[in-house]
């Protein structure tokens, strides 16, 4: 399993790259923003997230 951090996951990368993030299988995502609210919405999106702040 690899282990993937993404530092800021505002209005770009939810449109540009974390759908495609959601297609790749045997990865661990780590998940940090500033906007909590966001930041627990896309966790559960993707599942396999480990979100921080």
């Amino acid at each position: 399993m690899l282990n993937i951090g993404v530092v800021g996951i505002g209005a770009i990368a939810q449109k540009a790259y974390l759908p495609v993030m959601r297609s790749i299988g045997n990865v661990k995502w780590y998940m940090c923003t500033r906007n909590v609210e966001v930041l627990q919405r896309e966790s559960k999106l993707l599942g396999r997230c480990i979100p921080c702040s």
